[in-house]
C-alpha cells in the first residue's frame, strides 16, 4: 500500500513496541530528499495509540520520541477506557492498518455491560470483532494459541476468510512475551477484497519452534513456513490454518480412527486440595493409582501410590470408570513443549488414576497383542506429531485424540517388539547396556510406520519433523540415525541394511571398469 495514504493505530499501546516498529517501516519507504521536519510531521499525522494506564502513555511518546531522534513530540497517544464508548472503531478507517497486543483474559462480571463485552465475553474476540466491523486495511493482532485451530474463534476466522486476501497465522512457543510466559499466534491480515473480487485467499501458516525463540526475537527468524493459494466458498469455512505436515494428514484420512477401538475418559477428579487426595500407605476408602503424570515417560511404569476412591469426595464421574480393567493410559497434559507430547502405558494391574491421565479401554475384546500395538503407536511418531499440531495449550483434548487414524493394517512383528523392550526396561540395566533399549525403539517404530504404509517422503517428513527433539523415555535417544545418510529409504530399510550401498564411493562400486584384457578387445573391436 502506498505509504502516503497508509495509516497505523495501536489500540492498549502499552509501551508503544508496534508503533515504534510501524515508525520504523514507514520512514524507511519515505522519498530520500525529504527532510527531518517532513518526515516527523508525515509519520505524526499517521501512527497514533490509545491507552487506560497514564503512565504507559508517556512512556509510549517516550518511546516514540527516542525511535524519531532528534525531532520533538507531536505523537497521538491518547489515554481513553477502549472497552467503553466507540474511540475503538472511530480511530479506524479504510486506510488504517490495526496493530494489537489485547489483554488476553475475559470480561470481569463487573465490567460485563460496557459496549465491547456485549460481543464476547473473551476480550481478544470482543475487540478483534470491533476492529473487523470498522473494516480497516489491515490488522496485525497477537492472540491466543487456540486462535488457529479452536471452534471457540471459528467465526472470526470466517469474517477474516470473507473480507482478506491475504492471511498469515504465525504460532509462537512459551516465553516470547515479558508480560506473559503463554504460547501465542499472530495474525496478519490484508489485501482487503472487495466486493466484486475473485474469491481467492493466500495463506499462510509459520511457524517458530521453542529452539529458534531467541532469533525469532531478535531477527524475526521463522522456523517453517507454509503456503496455500485456494478459492474462498460462498459460506467460508474459517480453515485458515495449515497444519505442519498436510499431506500426512490427507493421505491418512481415510484411515479408521482411535475412538473407533478405544473410549477414552480422564482420571478421577475431587472436592478435595489435591495433597489430601492421595497416600503412600494403604488406607480404607483408598485404592492403588496413578496421582501425578510429572516426569511421565513412555512405556515406562510409574510407582503407584493409594488414591482417594470415596464417592463423596470424587466429583464428575470418574470412579465410575472400570478402572480395574486392562487399559492404556497416557497423560492428559502435554509432557514437553515440543513434538512429544505423548506418554502412554499399558495397565494390567488395575490402577485408578487422577485427572491428570486419560484411561482408553477397549470398545470390544482385544488380546494383549493388540494393546501393545495401540500403545506403541501412542508413543510413535504419527500419534506425537498429530497431538502436538492438532491440539494447542498443554491439555490434551479427548476429541482430537479420539480422530488419531491407525493404520489399515498391522504389522505382526509390533506386539513382539514391544514385549521384547519391556523386558529390557524391567531388567534395570539401563545404564550397563548402553544403545541396546535405542536400537530396540527405533525398530518398534519402523514397525508402527510399516504398519501405516506411508510413502517414504512422507515418511521422511515426519521424521525430520522430530529432529533436536528430547524423547520422553528413561534412557538416551538420540534419534533415528542419519536420515540423510541413506535417502529415498524407509526406517524399515535403513534398518535391513540397504543404505549400506550408499555407502563410501557406491559409484565407483557400483561402476567398477572393465578388466584391462576386455577392456582392450572392445577398444580393437570398435577400431
Amino acid at each position: 500500500r502506498e505509504s502516503e495514504r497508509c495509516k497505523v493505530y495501536e489500540p492498549f499501546t502499552g509501551a508503544g513496541i508496534l508503533l515504534v516498529s510501524a515508525l520504523r517501516q514507514l520512514r524507511d519507504a519515505l522519498p530520500l530528499d525529504w527532510s527531518d521536519v517532513q518526515r516527523h510531521a508525515f509519520l505524526t499525522e499517521r501512527l497514533t495509540g490509545d491507552e487506560i494506564d497514564e503512565f504507559a502513555c508517556e512512556v509510549a511518546k517516550l518511546s516514540l520520541i527516542l525511535a524519531d531522534y532528534p525531532n520533538h513530540n507531536g505523537w497521538d497517544i491518547g489515554q481513553a477506557d477502549l472497552f467503553d464508548g466507540s474511540r475503538l472503531t472511530d480511530r479506524i478507517d479504510s486506510d488504517t492498518f490495526v496493530l494489537c497486543n489485547p489483554p488476553f483474559e475475559v470480561f470481569a462480571l463487573a465490567d460485563r455491560q460496557t459496549d465491547l463485552a456485549q460481543r464476547d465475553l473473551s476480550k481478544p474476540v470482543a475487540v478483534l470483532q470491533a476492529v473487523l466491523d470498522a473494516k480497516p486495511a489491515g490488522l496485525g493482532f497477537v492472540l491466543p494459541a487456540a486462535f488457529a485451530v479452536e471452534r471457540q474463534y471459528l467465526k472470526i476466522r470466517q469474517r477474516l476468510e470473507e473480507d482478506f486476501g491475504t492471511v498469515e497465522i504465525v504460532e509462537v512457543p512459551d516465553g516470547v512475551f515479558n508480560a506473559s510466559s503463554t504460547a501465542a499466534a499472530l495474525l496478519i491480515a490484508r489485501d482487503r477484497r472487495p466486493a466484486d473480487a475473485e474469491r481467492r485467499i493466500v495463506l499462510r501458516s509459520s511457524e517458530v519452534t521453542q529452539r529458534d525463540r531467541i532469533p525469532f526475537l531478535r531477527a524475526g527468524v521463522i522456523t517453517r513456513s507454509r503456503e496455500q493459494v485456494r478459492w474462498v466458498p460462498e459460506a467460508p469455512s474459517g480453515d485458515l490454518w495449515i497444519p505442519a505436515l498436510q499431506e500426512l494428514w490427507t493421505y491418512l484420512q481415510d484411515h479408521p480412527r482411535l475412538d473407533a477401538s478405544l473410549k477414552m475418559h480422564r482420571g478421577v477428579e475431587w472436592i478435595l486440595d489435591q495433597s489430601q487426595t492421595w497416600r503412600d500407605t494403604p488406607a480404607e476408602g483408598f485404592r492403588r493409582g496413578l496421582h501425578s503424570a510429572r516426569g511421565r515417560l513412555q512405556y515406562a511404569d510409574q510407582p503407584a501410590v493409594w488414591l482417594d476412591c470415596r464417592p463423596e469426595n470424587s466429583r464428575f464421574g470418574g470412579l465410575g470408570f472400570d478402572w480395574s480393567a486392562t487399559k492404556i493410559l497416557l497423560n492428559a497434559a502435554r509432557i514437553s513443549r515440543g513434538p512429544w507430547r505423548l506418554a502412554a502405558s499399558l495397565d494390567e494391574a488395575g490402577l485408578v488414576a487422577s485427572q491428570q491421565f486419560i484411561g482408553a479401554w477397549p470398545r470390544q475384546p482385544m488380546s494383549r497383542a493388540e494393546l501393545l500395538s495401540i500403545t506403541a503407536l501412542l508413543n510413535g511418531p504419527v500419534a506425537n506429531a498429530f497431538a502436538a499440531i492438532f491440539t494447542s495449550g498443554k491439555g490434551l483434548r479427548l476429541g482430537t485424540l479420539g480422530r488419531l487414524p491407525l493404520p489399515q493394517a498391522w504389522a505382526p512383528e509390533l506386539p513382539e517388539l514391544v514385549e521384547g523392550y519391556l523386558a529390557e526396561l524391567n531388567r534395570n540395566e539401563v545404564l550397563l547396556r548402553p544403545g541396546r533399549l535405542e536400537s530396540m525403539l527405533v525398530e518398534i517404530d519402523a514397525a508402527g510406520l510399516r504398519s501405516y504404509d506411508l510413502p517414504r517422503r512422507l515418511e521422511r517428513d515426519l521424521l525430520a519433523w522430530f529432529e533436536g527433539a528430547r524423547r520422553p523415555v528413561p534412557h538416551p535417544f538420540p534419534g533415528w540415525g542419519d536420515l540423510t545418510a541413506a535417502q529415498g529409504l524407509s526406517l524399515s530399510e535403513m534398518l535391513e541394511g540397504r543404505g549400506a550401498r550408499h555407502a563410501g564411493n557406491w559409484v565407483g562400486q557400483l561402476f567398477r571398469p572393465l578388466p584391462v584384457e576386455e577392456a582392450e578387445d572392445l577398444q580393437a573391436w570398435a577400431g
